[in-house]
């Protein structure tokens, strides 16, 4: 692999430095702007780092709020949202003037006793950048995530083209909280996929510093970089910082969370300690706010706060209870925003779930498709033997032995080190082990997918890499355990190289071959590529043109506005032919819509026909072929069966007849593959 490796042309170089130093001026945007706050709270620091790392992390989330609030307002313009952003970074500089004054926030007087850096630092270092900078290959890439092209990306890829946050009732993922995909809205508008692959990095950065914060406080630098090295080599986690998935926010965020419950607990001032619940209370709304399975977040901070307290020698239920209350609220405000914007659109607050409590007949998706396809778990089966009830409960043994996949290879670093964790638990590492438990408990409870529990992995990695550095353990089992982790860790570095190796996106961000050559072949985890399709579509239509999608859930790198259905929603298409009288007033129906192109990936809709078939009625088979016999005019194809390219683009005209001499009848090959075989 490394052979094969060069250093980047001149115009991929420039590609990688503008595209860096934008997330780097959105990271320090949002560091400014959550220093603001958290100074204008009157949060107590101790450490710098702590005061950065929250800093970002509170910004991050304000800075959503304000782009969520921007697309209800229909201000999502690329124009707008770079003056208004570019506006409130001025305005944040001449507001953190006293951040170019030397801090009083010092920490010397909590520093470990141990060495500040030694060699075995250095390699340690050495190493978490490495692993980076070799993710950055893949991150630098163009995106070919499948979720990211069908909701992650596509969504706000839509909203950019409306200008604002709108309905997708064909889209059931539109109806998830969303706070990574806003974040990435602004990526797309600033410079493309790239950047919103790159935000999500940074958030994966972000969760570095929390987990060297976190360890250093309590244990040592050393244990910090520990820390960061188990997280950062996890297979698991390595492929997630090369695509824009919402993981690594999710953790960055939940880890922020817990961090600032033990500071609350740390403090005697009841000031000081409100504030801190405050501040978690609204990361803990952050973190809600990225997916529906991250609410797993509140009952561990709810649980590990109350096994804190109960030990309290003046422990006292009244107490308890207003400081949930403090925690409780700022969360509910964070999160609410999404629940009303569900209420709004779809009549659901908890939308798609919950449809027989809240039915919406413009809105019906099968959820029970989409739990299945994210390995939701079947509490009946899984619970109703022995055999399944011991399964669940060995199920971090099984995963660590047998995952394989970017979907629950979590690596052996973390179960090697769980034993002197759990034999030397001190008070902080209580809690963090409740912090822990409850998540990976509930997050397992809802999928079994291991992907999930992303979130509770960096929670263990602090858990695990305090208990390495417990002094009651002899130098050698120490130091033993520190030279397995790092073989473990060169293990998991090249199983997820070779995979991110064989997916090639680093030819483009080395500039060996061009975003389109690369979008235009298939890969492992892109099948049936659409790109020149795409690539027609958005530079040789008009811009007011409007395109109906078939066959294909993706959307991303389609430039202009459009309507599709995931695999989990019926299409509006089934229902206008099945609704119509014959091919005319289905005409009539698309005229009403707007849509004058129509786009079909064939070999897309024969991969996923299973999901389709039957969707169209006899009678509703018989008028779409009508209107596609009169009103189906040919104008792009693209077919390289090698490739697994099977593209069509379709004008949607008055009568094709007179733009196609001599053809009688033209193939309705959407109509064929959904026939029944």
């Amino acid at each position: 692999m490394a052979g094969t490796l060069d250093i980047p042309t001149g115009p991929a170089f420039l590609a990688i430095v503008k595209t860096v130093g934008l997330v780097v001026w959105l990271g320090l945007l949002c560091i400014l702007l959550g220093r603001r706050l958290l100074i204008a709270l009157k949060v107590p620091f101790t450490y710098r780092l702590d005061f950065i790392v929250f800093s970002g992390g509170i910004g991050t989330g304000v800075l959503i709020l304000i782009l969520f609030a921007l697309g209800l307002a229909g201000l999502w313009r690329t124009s707008h949202l770079w003056g208004i952003n570019l506006g409130l970074t001025g305005l944040l500089l001449f507001f953190n003037k006293g951040l170019f004054v030397k801090s009083s926030i010092e920490a010397s007087n909590k520093r470990s006793s141990a060495p500040t850096h030694g060699l075995t630092d250095t390699a340690l270092v050495t190493l978490i950048v490495l692993f980076l900078a070799c993710y950055l290959l893949e991150t630098l890439a163009p995106e070919i995530f499948y979720d990211s092209m069908v909701y992650h990306l596509a969504i706000p890829h839509q909203w950019l083209l409306a200008h604002r946050i709108v309905a997708t009732p064909h889209n059931l993922y539109s109806g998830i909280p969303f706070n990574m995909e806003v974040l990435y809205g602004v990526g797309l508008a600033f410079a493309g996929p790239v950047l919103a692959k790159l935000l999500h990095f940074a958030t994966g950065v972000g969760c570095l510093a929390t987990l060297f914060a976190m360890a250093r406080r309590y244990a040592n630098a050393r244990a910090g970089w520990v820390a960061c090295l188990v997280f950062v080599s996890s297979p698991m986690v390595a492929l997630e910082f090369g695509k824009t998935a919402v993981e690594l926010g999710t953790a960055f965020f939940g880890l922020l969370s817990v961090y600032a419950l033990l500071l609350s607990q740390a403090e005697t001032d009841a000031i000081g300690k409100n504030r801190w619940l405050l501040v978690s209370g609204l990361l803990c709304g952050f973190c809600m706010g990225t997916k529906y399975t991250s609410f797993v977040i509140y009952p561990a901070l709810v649980m590990m706060h109350i096994m804190h307290r109960i030990k309290d020698p003046s422990f006292s239920a009244k107490t308890i209870i207003r400081e949930l209350i403090v925690l409780t609220l700022p969360a509910i405000v964070i999160i609410s925003p999404w629940l009303v914007k569900n209420l709004v659109f779809y009549k659901n607050p908890l939308y798609p779930f919950l449809q027989t409590l809240f039915p919406n007949a413009a809105a019906m998706s099968d959820v029970k498709s989409l739990v299945s396809d994210a390995h939701g778990r079947d509490m009946h089966a899984q619970f109703s033997s022995l055999k399944g009830i011991w399964d669940f409960v060995v199920e971090p043994w099984t995963v660590t032995m047998t995952g394989r996949s970017d979907s629950d290879f979590i690596g052996p670093a973390y179960l090697a080190m769980l034993p002197l964790a759990l034999l030397s638990l001190s008070a902080i590492s209580r809690r963090l082990l409740w912090a822990f438990g409850v998540q990976w408990y509930l997050y397992s409870l809802s999928s079994s997918l291991v992907r999930f529990r992303t979130p509770a992995l960096a929670i263990l990695a602090v858990l695990v890499a305090i208990g390495w550095a417990n002094e009651h353990y002899p130098k050698w089992i120490r130091r033993g355990m520190l030279a397995g982790v790092a073989l473990f860790s060169f293990t998991n570095f090249t199983w997820a190289n070779l995979i991110q190796y064989s997916m090639e996106g680093w030819k483009v961000t080395l500039g060996m071959v061009s975003a389109s050559d690369y979008l235009n072949h298939s890969h492992s985890t892109y099948p049936t590529p659409y790109f020149s399709a795409g690539e027609f579509i958005s530079t040789q239509t008009p811009e007011d043109a409007k395109v109906l999608i078939l066959g294909d859930g993706r959307s991303l790198y389609i430039d202009r506005p459009f309507i599709n259905a995931t695999l989990f929603d019926t299409h509006p298409l089934f229902q206008w032919a099945n609704d119509s009288v014959d091919g005319e007033a289905l005409a009539r129906k698309f005229q009403a819509e707007g849509i004058t192109y129509i786009f079909l990936n064939a070999a897309e809709a024969n991969r996923v026909r299973n999901y389709w078939k039957g969707a169209f009625t006899p009678a509703g088979a018989a008028v779409f072929d009508q209107f596609w016999q009169k009103h189906a005019h040919l104008v792009f194809h693209d077919a390289v069966p090698a490739e697994g390219r099977f593209t069509f683009v379709y004008a949607v005209v008055p009568d094709r007849a007179p733009l196609e001499p001599g053809a009688s009848k033209t193939q309705n090959i959407f109509l064929e593959i959904l026939a029944p075989h």
